[in-house]
């Protein structure tokens, strides 16, 4: 398969160059980012060589194939893509739903660069014990990615993390969720699994059982009165220093620098 160079997949450089009209047909997204033609061909790889041989022409069959080539090639380079395209310089957080998860690789929480545009979008997704530590968040929903874009979009939907942000009511049919802070300070993945944890202990009934699975339907809004930015950061730098999961140390939200450099950056679990 032949596509176009990386000069020409951007619209702002290229305002002569019509978008792929058939492509456009298949999935917008696609059309606008595979500027100019593409051209595909049948070919025998590796040891096919020495197997009996067949026609190479292709079929409706192959141009399934050839569209599920070219959406997972879009869901890799687009984001790339446009962060050298265009100027990237805000540290975010990306909180991966199932789909991204499965069909792309991507970890649970994923470091990624915003522009400072998104400063001033309004979150979309609401975050209390965020807000109440001092650390406000601008939370808003990434597209689905057309590679599992499909008639089973709802399930792979699913982004159970999210629903920590704003526990018990914030729904988990969300999508990935790219998540900035509203200062343009740095944010980790780190600090997003260390807020998700004390969430979890924070809102949850005291009376529980020590050994019980806490999940976001059982916690508690109305206990984020006992959430404070003096007790996440003692929390922090004790509790959350000791936790099996934590295996690297990350300056806190609040001491976090523009130059540290995370080794790590991405936090996975299994689904």
């Amino acid at each position: 398969m032949s596509i176009p160079e990386v000069k020409k997949l951007c619209p702002c450089c290229t305002p002569g160059l019509k978008s792929n009209q058939s492509l456009l047909k298949v999935d917008t997204e696609l059309g606008k980012f595979y500027r100019g033609p593409v051209l595909a061909w049948g070919g025998y790889c590796g040891k096919d060589d020495e197997k009996k041989a067949s026609t190479l022409d292709l079929g409706p069959m192959d141009f399934r194939h050839l569209v599920d080539e070219l959406r997972l090639g879009y869901s890799f380079n687009e984001e790339a893509t446009r962060t050298l395209m265009h100027s990237k310089d805000i540290y975010a957080v990306r909180l991966n739903c199932e789909g991204d998860q499965r069909f792309l690789q991507r970890p649970t929480m994923e470091a990624v660069y915003e522009q400072s545009l998104v400063l001033f979008t309004e979150s979309q997704v609401r975050t209390p014990v965020a807000d109440r530590i001092g650390i406000p968040l601008i939370v808003y929903k990434a597209k689905p990615a057309p590679v599992w874009r499909d008639r089973n979009l709802h399930a792979r939907m699913k982004n159970h993390k999210a629903r920590m942000l704003n526990p018990p009511e914030q729904s988990a049919d969300t999508g990935s969720l790219i998540l900035v802070r509203k200062d343009g300070k740095p944010l980790h993945p780190t600090h997003v699994h260390a807020l998700i944890s004390y969430t979890a202990v924070k809102l949850v009934d005291p009376t529980r059982s020590p050994d019980a699975c806490i999940t976001a339907d059982i916690l508690h809004a109305d206990r984020v009165d006992q959430v404070s930015r003096e007790d996440f950061e003692h929390w922090y730098h004790d509790a959350w220093q000791k936790y099996p999961l934590h295996s690297r140390f990350v300056p806190s939200p609040f001491d976090i620098q523009e130059d540290f450099h995370d080794p790590a950056p991405s936090i996975s679990f299994q689904i």
